[in-house]
Formats: structure tokens, sequence, C-alpha cells
């Protein structure tokens, strides 16, 4: 059986990807089944909180045995960007910010921060219903992708602060 030239670009990639240290986040050993379960987020406290939550112990599992604590601060923006002749905005830009802090277990030992942030955006109807029903989806599309880049930082970053 032949390999056609996708399969052995790819292959090709994996051999170099190997060659530099590069390793899966889910393989055996990996940071990803090292941070699984260890990172305990601090309590939510309002609606868009308890949604990060959700999406980042969705991702990194529930605490079973935390080993490091998860400081975290979510900020929102929101800007017309589509406004019509008789200043009737059609369009709202939403934007996220959320501001982290990883601690190790026991004593509180800062061990990483950082910032991610993003956009999503919803349009609006001459229904307030519909409308309010869309801004509260872009809301939680905005926080469920911050905890997605979060985890993403953390799981690209874990090998210079996990023990």
């Amino acid at each position: 059986m032949l390999l056609s030239k996708r399969q052995l670009l790819a292959g090709g990639a994996l051999v170099a990807l190997s060659a530099c240290g590069y390793t899966p986040a889910y393989a055996p050993g990996g940071v990803g089944n090292r941070l699984r379960g260890k990172i305990r987020v601090s309590d939510p406290g309002e609606r868009h909180s308890f949604a990060f939550v959700e999406r980042f112990e969705a991702r990194m599992g529930a605490p079973s045995q935390p080993t490091h604590d998860l400081a975290y601060g979510i900020g929102f923006g929101a800007d017309g960007v589509s406004i019509t002749a008789d200043q009737v905005t059609q369009r709202f830009n939403l934007t996220g910010k959320l501001t982290y802090s990883i601690t190790q277990r026991p004593g509180n030992v800062a061990v990483t921060q950082g910032v991610v942030e993003t956009f999503t955006s919803f349009a609006t109807t001459s229904n307030i219903t519909s409308t309010r029903a869309a801004e509260q989806d872009a809301y939680l599309r905005l926080v469920t992708i911050l905890a997605d880049q979060l985890v993403t930082e953390l799981l690209a970053s874990a090998d210079r602060w996990l023990p």
C-alpha cells in the first residue's frame, strides 16, 4: 500500500516535532494529564462566572485533589458597531478580559499569572426578547472562549511552573 503525499507530510511533521521536544499535552505523562483535576477555581459570584467555572472544569476536570488555586477576574465592554442613520444600533461587539493568577498549595506561592482577551458580537432586532436572548448568548460564548483560551495558555506554560 502506497502512502499519499499528505500522509508522508504529516508523518514528517510528527518526526520533526518530536525531534524538537514536542510532547502532546494529553499523552501519558503530559502536562494535560498532570493538571487534570488539580486546579481549584475561586468560587463564582455572578452568572458569567458560573459559566466560566463550568467550562474551565469541563476542560480541566473538577478538582479532586487540588494542588493549585486559580483566582480570576472577568471584565466586559460593549461597543455599537453598526448604527443606522436613525441612530439605531444594529450590532454590538462584546469584549472580554480575563486576568488570572495560579498559586501553588500549600503556602499560596504564585506560580503564574496573565491576561487573556477576546471578543464576540451579536445583532439586535426589533423584538426586545430576541435581542436580549442574543446578548445573553453572546456573553455565554465570550466566557466560554475566555475559559478555552486560559486552558490553552495553562497547558502551553505548565512545564515552566508545574513541580
